[in-house]
């Protein structure tokens, strides 16, 4: 799963990045069962969104996506307002596949 976000604004960016690494990251990785690890990046010049997060998903998206609606809607799962909201952080779930453009069942190495 990538998710590509932004700071609210320049003043909040060290805040963002506290809130992501130490609190958005552990609390995701505490509570929703597939997801299980995530490395963040610097995104280049000409991307809409300073910052990518890649997270490892174990099972299906559908169940991924549930249990972050379900963890939000609960309150397990804190927002905090260094996160830019407009326009949204955008989630894309992507799967990995051979150089035929088959599905693998894992990472593929080449």
């Amino acid at each position: 799963m990538l998710t590509f976000s932004n700071p609210a604004a320049p003043e909040m960016e060290d805040e963002y990045h506290r809130w992501y690494s130490q609190v958005h990251i552990p609390q995701l990785l505490a509570h929703v069962p597939g997801l299980t690890a995530a490395t963040r990046y610097r995104c280049g010049d000409g991307s809409p969104h300073r910052y990518l997060t890649v997270y490892q998903v174990e099972g299906s998206d559908r169940a991924v996506l549930q249990d972050l609606a379900d963890r939000m809607a609960d309150g397990t799962l804190d927002r905090s307002p260094a996160l830019q909201r407009d326009p949204p952080p955008i989630m894309i779930f992507v799967d990995p596949i051979d150089d035929r453009g088959d599905p693998v069942a894992g990472p593929v190495h080449g």
